[in-house]
């Protein structure tokens, strides 16, 4: 199991209720994957209907990136 930081900005940080969360992540977990772990539990549930952009160290990225630990 590895361990990710992830930071959220603007209206994300208002609907998932975080400014960042470290959270362990299942070996192969995809960004998308994760992202929907964060909207499950989301403190508004309008956070699933947001068109989202990822980035995975300052990088953009898609929705099928693999996470790795970091």
């Amino acid at each position: 199991m590895a361990q990710v930081h992830v930071k959220f900005f603007a209206i994300f940080r208002e609907y998932i209720g975080l400014k960042e969360d470290w959270r362990d992540i299942e070996a192969g977990m995809t960004v998308q994957e994760l992202w929907d772990a964060y909207v499950a539990n989301a403190k508004n549930p309008r956070a699933g209907n947001i068109r989202a952009a990822f980035s995975v160290n300052q990088r953009l990225a898609k929705p099928e990136t693999i996470l790795h630990g970091g």
